[in-house]
């Protein structure tokens, strides 16, 4: 199932949930959120992917806005953003869902590491004002 397709049906089930729970603030707990940050997927290098380049690479992924991403191995974490995307593109590349634009960065990647890409999205929960900021992965891939 697309990830937009997860979207939109966990949203259903959160507005079901609160409908049926009658989340009134009646001094319950409400555990029922919603993303309202954009569904990003890395594009390159490849999820799961091992053996790529060190050193400068171009990290591409899709979203339908800009969006800034993080990479972190172990406990280092590199805030990137969008820049330019090179020409041509690398391959292999995933496949991003329909609608989504591709958007790349760079960043100087150690030899035999592995990264995990990241971005932060913001949850709101549907039974009161707050607001959390989350870790949402978007892929993991090992350097050469």
């Amino acid at each position: 199932m697309h990830l937009e397709r997860r979207s939109h049906f966990r949203l259903l089930l959160i507005a079901l949930g609160a409908l049926l729970s009658g989340c009134s603030g009646g001094g319950s707990a409400c555990a029922d959120v919603v993303t309202v940050d954009p569904l990003v997927e890395l594009i390159w290098p490849v999820p799961n992917s091992t053996a790529n380049p060190s050193g400068t690479t171009t990290i591409l992924y899709a979203s339908n806005q800009v969006v800034p991403i993080m990479l972190s191995a172990g406990s280092a974490v590199v805030s990137v953003t969008p820049t330019a995307l090179p020409s041509p593109l690398p391959s292999p590349l995933a496949t991003p869902l329909p609608g989504q634009k591709y958007f790349g960065t760079t960043a100087n990647l150690l030899a035999n590491t592995t990264y995990t890409a990241a971005i932060t999205q913001t949850e709101v929960f549907t039974c009161g004002p707050m607001t959390r900021s989350v870790q949402e992965q978007i892929g993991v891939f090992s350097t050469k």
